[in-house]
């Protein structure tokens, strides 16, 4: 792929960052006050915008959180837009931060919704509290009933009463792991997005699909576009950040060598042909929309895997209880069966 590099048409936020700092507080402020009046994941990530701002580090860190470059370019603008070098006003400070809050959203990931994991999850706690309760209280009187007899066992029934002896025996630390893992796993959910208010969290860097972080990297490359930067230099950084190590292998080879194809043309043709543009502006809404589109995808994707993930605990749960029952059933059928002579 070659990047045709174009003259920004804008000013660049590095020639005007002095303006950031002498603004850091105000916009700390402000940013906090928005985040106060949500609740939820958007909260914690202004949250997160407004902790950088509020600390000391500068422009070559800014541009490696599009979070933060979101709400930086508007209030840059804003300011050289007045025709006297003055503070602003209150309400050019509110018409700021909402135009910033409006690019954040519109290019940061969204919220994560639980709720389409609860059905999977409560089917399989569900299947796991049956079995370890069947194995504690129901298995051990057929086994006694079984051994009063002393009927050959079929394979199958052996099999079970031998799981049902060993979840006696562990029972307590399976519980335990039961209760913990998801308590956990929300734990490490929670810290990797602490700090991670426009990335990846930590789950979906190692959990999510490749178009995914590829949407989360071309997003970062048009809000360093939006900030001024070059083509070579936007791909760069954004590749540096990013989740996928095919991505950042690419932009580090692509460093090394211009002419090195940064995606493969077949595969992501809207990425691709959106660098081939001389637009700057037409570039960076390309590649938004590009990373939107992505993201959309990966979301229906999810969907159809907790579908199908749902209706396959559904049918393990009845296949678990059908063998159950033939275990259980075939040597009651073999007493039965001398009982009554047939």
């Amino acid at each position: 792929m070659r990047l045709k590099t174009t003259t920004p048409t804008q000013h660049t936020l590095k020639s005007n960052w002095d303006l950031i700092e002498n603004s850091r507080a105000v916009m700390s402020k402000q940013i906090s006050s928005l985040a106060d009046s949500l609740f939820g994941t958007r909260r914690k990530q202004l949250k997160s915008i407004s902790r950088w701002l509020n600390g000391t580090e500068g422009y070559e860190q800014a541009l490696k959180r599009p979070d933060v470059l979101c709400f930086c370019q508007p209030w840059v603008d804003t300011i050289l837009s007045k025709s006297t070098p003055e503070p602003l006003t209150e309400f050019e400070i509110e018409a700021a931060i909402g135009k910033g809050f409006c690019k954040f959203e519109t290019r940061a990931a969204l919220p994560r919704n639980l709720i389409p994991f609860l059905y999977p999850l409560f089917s399989f706690y569900a299947l796991m509290t049956t079995i370890i309760l069947g194995s504690i209280w129901i298995i051990p009187e057929f086994k006694k009933l079984f051994e009063e007899f002393g009927i050959s066992l079929p394979l199958i029934t052996q099999s079970v009463l031998r799981l049902s002896q060993w979840i006696q025996a562990v029972w307590m630390p399976i519980v335990a792991v039961l209760v913990l893992v998801p308590i956990v796993l929300l734990i490490l959910a929670r810290i990797s997005q602490y700090n991670s208010a426009y990335s990846l969290s930590w789950f979906d860097r190692r959990l999510r699909r490749h178009r995914t972080k590829l949407s989360a990297w071309a997003t970062h490359v048009a809000s360093l576009l939006s900030a001024g930067l070059d083509e070579t230099e936007a791909v760069q950084i954004a590749g540096s950040c990013s989740a996928s190590s095919r991505l950042r292998a690419n932009c580090a080879a692509f460093a090394e060598n211009p002419k090195h194809n940064l995606l493969d043309p077949g595969r992501y043709p809207l990425i691709y042909n959106s660098f081939s543009l001389n637009d700057r502006p037409a570039k960076i809404a390309i590649l938004e929309e590009t990373a939107r589109y992505y993201r959309s995808v990966s979301r229906v994707v999810q969907s159809w895997w907790l579908a199908w993930l749902s209706k396959a605990i559904i049918f393990l749960i009845g296949a678990v209880l059908l063998y159950v029952v033939a275990a259980m059933l075939l040597p009651l059928l073999s007493i039965i069966s001398g009982l009554t002579g047939f």
